[in-house]
């Protein structure tokens, strides 16, 4: 079964819900890239996955949950790793891209300066030529109107050519702006959400005990929720949620996950119903 709430498997029969959890989070790394990006993180999460196999296998059910929250834990920082390695990569690429039209535009100009030197050398070369054959009478004005001919067109092309040398070194400096700007949005964008990060965990710690990991700040209402067996909020549980409900309002772009869990009292199949009651009584409550 999967939960619609948290998005979570659920084997009732198989397996407890821990090791069934533990092995989605291995899946989801997986899928991500951790074994390739985060291989340290993603051997821990694999050799705590085993040992909760293993106890699973030799039926000592108390080590099962242990192992397997290790193995989620592992599996989820592995896959955050892998993300952010992965954007490492693409920004490092954009880099080299945007270097590569750099270097293309700076060879197209010292080319065009290149034919524009031919072109002055050309011109002076039709300028002596025309000194020269203006020494015969008889050929001076068709020598003259050759050599205007060929100024005429050694201009046009030096200005071609200025032109071009101009518009290539326009489009190296663009592109030079356009990777800083690049570099400079995403250092931005990491410096805002490790400030926004920072201050919701402030906040947070005012109500209820929060830590900064990995996959995000994780929020610990404790056993102040409900009473056994029942998913009922107790007051203490909505005043709390109540207070984290009017931080949360001011940042509209977070993204909240409710997770629930239950005690070991009581059948595998009533738990995993009670754990879906008291993920949507939070989810609702809070909505």
């Amino acid at each position: 079964m999967r939960d619609r709430i948290t998005g979570r498997c659920y084997t009732i029969h198989s397996a407890p819900l821990s090791l069934c959890e533990a092995r989605n989070a291995l899946r989801i790394a997986k899928a991500q890239g951790a074994a390739q990006y985060a291989p340290e993180r993603w051997a821990k999460a694999e050799d705590a996955m085993k040992r909760a196999e293993d106890y699973q296998l030799r039926k000592q059910q108390k080590q099962v949950p242990t192992a397997a929250r290790e193995a989620v834990q592992n599996a989820e920082d592995a896959r955050h790793i892998a993300v952010k390695r992965q954007e490492d990569e693409r920004v490092a690429r954009q880099q080299r891209e945007a270097d590569e039209q750099a270097r293309r535009a700076k060879a197209a100009q010292e080319d065009e300066a290149q034919r524009r030197a031919d072109a002055e050398r050309r011109q002076l070369q039709a300028e002596v030529a025309a000194a020269q054959e203006a020494k015969a009478r008889a050929e001076a004005d068709a020598q003259r109107k050759e050599a205007m001919l060929q100024e005429q067109q050694a201009r046009e092309q030096a200005a071609q050519s200025a032109q071009q040398a101009q518009d290539a070194q326009s489009q190296a400096q663009q592109a030079q702006q356009q990777a800083q700007l690049a570099q400079q949005q995403v250092a931005q964008s990491e410096r805002d959400k490790q400030e926004l990060r920072s201050k919701l965990l402030l906040q947070f710690n005012r109500i209820l005990e929060t830590r900064d990991t990995v996959r995000g700040l994780v929020v610990n209402i404790g056993d102040v929720l409900f009473d056994t067996g029942k998913y009922t909020l107790k007051p203490p549980a909505r005043e709390a949620l109540a207070n984290l409900s009017g931080i949360v309002l001011a940042y509209p772009g977070l993204k909240l996950q409710v997770e629930g869990h239950t005690d070991s009292t009581g059948t595998p199949a009533f738990n995993q119903k009670l754990s879906a009651q008291r993920t949507m009584t939070v989810r609702d409550y809070l909505v």
